[in-house]
């Protein structure tokens, strides 16, 4: 299949659903391979996401990883406190952000690109190029495509001119190309006017001509139904001539993340048999296991692989030497057959990619008759609370503690979620998570600090350097902030701590993951304190996190005759080598 896009009608129809936008001010850009992140402010902070070539949409969490280009860089020097203008340019797949001096021109186009302009001459464009029509280049006059009709705003008597001096072979051709519809809706407005779509030009008289653009008018003014038929066609009307399975969604923006979405539902015309799923899924748990055990020389490639200060030639051959290949935003290892890591991601990211196909893979394996004995596969339950997608535990008196998974988990817990009478605890050690003690109308005890030390310690940067032991400090909130003192500054993502610090001194690290099982459902929970019953001690030590985990899967398989997720258990492990300690399964 070719590579997805916009097509004209999808982009103007997206532009009046977020017409909100307008006005709105610049505060932040961030980027990452071939994705630019707008940061606006009305009312309240939205993200517009563009990725060049491709789609633009609105995203509302922060984005989770940055390469910080110099061409990001100069944006943000040139645009940062204004307000824009969002437009499309005519019919041209061309999204504008009109700062009134400066304009931002992304091209949703062919191999695409962002242009930012000034008084009419190019600044500076994320690719240079040299067409026959057009040369984008620094210094160079800021110039378009070939200009095509503008279909949305085109009279009645403009449509049939322009119909008139077409040069296609038939109708369907002129209206994808003349008037920039695309291929599915022009199909679709010959459809609706009844008009064969093989037809000549010369065949169109003016009866047929007023038919189209009746239908053309109702097509681009009527409220949007967008939705994905096939599933891999994205459509923002509810096309009558396609009779297909289409999923329907509540707008346009919802519609096109999805779309885009890089877990896109498994095709059984591509894995049609048990033996394809069977190898699919074997492959995708070698890559996991691979990346587990070689993950900080991986995460060393990965900022090799980003280093924006270093030429991409230099950076390929950096990776050369080392092995690997650099193609795009994917590295590749002749090593390491059928491993792909996305470098858009964090190592993490591409672990859950990876377990979210097998999940879609397993669903779509039809179970044979020697596998219906085996293990019984449990339903996961998930807390309906705010704090199920971090890190979460309870102390043995009950106080609720919440870590931060990531740098963006970090900023959100601090920022949203951290309360006046809550305690903030941080490994004093580069690469430690934020954890609070949610107080909850109670005080938290000495007893619950240092219980809560333990979870923020084992899940720091510690465990897998191989310490066996790091000193946790506690603040509280109004000792948290994000403006330094006059003089000092701090990296994107860091935090102030003012006034003194409360140290937790020589903590250990460990983790006790308790299992929770009933008959058709499991539950898992992280504690610094033994459970009463069905527990894993883990601890750092030199067995791969792979290793753990297929014992412990076998483990509970064993006694209690079932099959638990492994990537359920994989996010409560600490990023490193381990060992489990002790454990007490008993049997069912």
């Amino acid at each position: 299949m070719p590579k997805k896009s916009l097509a004209s009608l999808d982009i103007y129809k997206f532009l009046q659903e977020t017409s909100f936008l307008q006005g709105a001010t610049l505060r932040d850009v961030k980027s990452r391979k071939n994705e630019f992140f707008f940061l606006f402010y009305k009312g309240s902070e939205r993200w517009l996401k563009a990725v060049p070539g491709q789609y633009i949409c609105i995203q509302n969490e922060r984005p989770r990883e940055n390469i910080n280009y110099p061409f990001t860089e100069l944006l943000k020097k040139e645009l940062l406190n204004k307000k824009a203008a969002i437009n499309m340019h005519g019919a041209d797949r061309i999204v504008e952000l009109d700062f009134t001096e400066s304009l931002l021109s992304i091209e949703l186009f062919s191999k695409g690109n962002i242009i930012l302009s000034k008084h009419g001459r190019i600044v500076r464009s994320l690719f240079s190029r040299d067409y026959s029509s057009r040369k984008v280049a620094e210094g160079e006059p800021m110039s378009y495509p070939p200009a095509v009709s503008d279909v949305f705003s085109m009279d009645k008597q403009v449509f049939y001119d322009t119909l008139k001096r077409s040069d296609k072979e038939n109708l369907v051709k002129s209206l994808a190309l003349d008037f920039s519809l695309g291929g599915v809706y022009a199909e679709e407005l010959c459809f609706r006017a009844h008009i064969d779509k093989a037809a000549k030009i010369t065949e169109i008289d003016t009866e047929s001509a007023d038919k189209l653009y009746l239908e053309l008018r109702k097509i681009i003014e009527r409220p949007s139904k967008p939705n994905i038929f096939d599933g891999a066609y994205l459509s923002v009307i509810d096309l009558e001539h396609i009779n297909a399975d289409k999923r329907y969604f509540k707008d346009i923006n919802s519609a096109i993340i999805e779309f885009f979405s890089e877990e896109q539902p498994v095709s059984r015309k591509k894995v049609d048999s048990h033996k394809n799923f069977s190898v699919r899924i074997q492959e995708l748990k070698d890559s996991i296991e691979k990346v587990n055990s070689s993950y900080e020389g991986l995460e060393q490639l990965f900022d090799l692989a980003r280093n924006s200060g270093m030429k991409l030639e230099d950076r390929k051959k950096a990776l050369e030497e080392r092995g690997w290949r650099l193609d795009g935003a994917t590295i590749s290892s002749a090593e390491l057959p059928g491993l792909i890591l996305d470098i858009r991601k964090g190592l993490r990211a591409n672990i859950d990619h990876y377990y979210a196909e097998m999940k879609k893979l397993s669903r779509g394996l039809k179970v044979r008759p020697e596998n219906r004995q085996g293990p019984k596969k449990l339903r996961y339950l998930e807390r309906d609370a705010w704090y199920s997608k971090f890190r979460w535990g309870l102390t043995s008196s009950g106080n609720l503690v919440v870590i931060g998974r990531d740098n963006a988990q970090n900023i959100k817990l601090i920022e949203k979620y951290m309360e006046k009478d809550d305690i903030v605890l941080h490994a004093d050690v580069f690469g430690s998570p934020f954890g609070l003690i949610k107080s909850n109308g109670k005080s938290a005890s000495m007893g619950d600090i240092d219980e809560a030390a333990h979870m923020v310690a084992s899940y720091s940067s510690a465990w897998k350097n191989g310490a066996g032991n790091i000193d946790v400090y506690y603040v509280k909130p109004y000792q948290v902030t994000r403006s330094p003192p006059s003089g000092e500054s701090l990296k994107k993502g860091a935090f102030y701590i003012s006034g003194t610090r409360e140290y937790v001194k020589n903590v250990e690290l460990y983790l006790y993951i308790g299992i929770d099982i009933s008959s058709e459902s499991y539950s898992l929970t992280v504690s610094s304190f033994k459970p009463k019953k069905d527990y894993f001690l883990v601890t750092p030590g030199n067995k791969t996190r792979e290793d753990v985990l297929k014992r412990m899967i076998k483990i509970i398989s064993d006694t209690k005759g079932v099959l638990l997720e492994r990537d359920r258990i994989d996010r409560l492990l600490p990023q490193g080598k381990c060992s489990i300690k002790d454990t007490d399964m008993r049997k069912a």
